[in-house]
């Protein structure tokens, strides 16, 4: 159990290290949440398997200090794949506009726009996760340094 705790701490802990991340653009960004949904999928899958549940049901009757960690670590597990399928359900409606833009002239892309602004919105309108202000923030600024790297070939990095 403590092997499947450092475990699981890890994984949670890299969605912070991408969200810090400055470099990544809108796709960059739904391949995260895909991989973080697939991530996350199987460990709840894991964690629902009998063998683990006999062993939690075991350290629970011997009061184990090490029950209610893992427990708690497990419920941030499944809020945090609950979180993963929603974001990548909403994101994926920008995944064609997004690649439509790499593959666009700098002359193309103005009337793109306001295309991908809605479905922005549409996404801060009805995601759970995208409504607060540093997510749709974030997002904003990734699609548009993408735009200005399309269009200028002025870039961050």
């Amino acid at each position: 159990m403590i092997h499947w705790t450092r475990q699981i701490k890890e994984v949670l802990s890299s969605q912070d290290t991408f969200e810090s991340s400055e470099n990544s653009g809108p796709l960059e960004e739904i391949d995260f949440w895909q991989s973080r949904c697939a991530d996350l999928s199987g460990i709840s899958e894991q964690l629902d398997k009998p063998g683990v549940k006999r062993i939690q049901a075991i350290l629970e009757m011997s009061k184990s200090s090490y029950v209610a960690p893992f427990l708690k670590l497990s419920k941030l597990i499944q809020d945090g794949s609950a979180q993963a399928q929603s974001n990548l359900k909403f994101l994926s409606t920008l995944k064609g506009p997004c690649r439509e833009l790499y593959e666009a002239q700098p002359k193309d892309i103005p009337p793109m726009l306001p295309r991908i602004l809605n479905m922005i919105r549409f996404i801060w309108i009805n995601s759970e996760h995208y409504k607060s202000r540093e997510r749709l923030t974030s997002l904003l600024r990734k699609v548009w340094e993408l735009i200005l790297y399309l269009r200028y070939g002025i870039f961050r990095c």
